[in-house]
């Protein structure tokens, strides 16, 4: 289910962002079924956050550019980025960039998406759920 202010956010960009963009945001979909999806107009992305308890984290986004999407990571830097496919030179944020729908399909994904969640939550929360 896509919220329709979304999809309008996405008819902006070309046919193949949006297809990546969607592919990106249905796999956070699945790997956090209850994760709460938000578009973040300042920012120009779709911010996901996760519950723990009462209380949410914000720990990824898809970000749709004109050539390629961000698959973005709140606390990358201190994400295990065994297969080195984090980008970024700041000191939190890192992303895998997709420039074509096989980028979205490589199996360390939805890993890296889990790694994402588990990360926030323990630098958030201090402990594991």
């Amino acid at each position: 289910m896509n919220d329709p202010e979304i999809l309008g956010f996405l008819e902006t960009y070309p046919e193949l962002i949006q297809k990546i963009s969607l592919n990106l945001m249905n796999q956070v979909r699945e790997v956090v079924p209850d994760v709460q999806e938000q578009y973040y107009k300042g920012w120009k992305l779709i911010g996901y956050s996760a519950l723990q308890g009462k209380k949410d984290f914000y720990f990824s986004f898809v970000a749709p550019y004109q050539d390629h999407v961000d698959l973005g990571f709140e606390y990358g830097t201190m994400m295990n980025d065994h297969l080195g496919v984090l980008s970024g030179t700041g000191k939190q944020i890192k992303t895998i960039k997709c420039f074509k729908m096989e980028d979205t399909e490589r199996p360390f994904l939805k890993d890296y998406i889990l790694e994402a969640l588990e990360t926030a939550r323990m630098i958030r929360f201090g402990k594991e759920d």
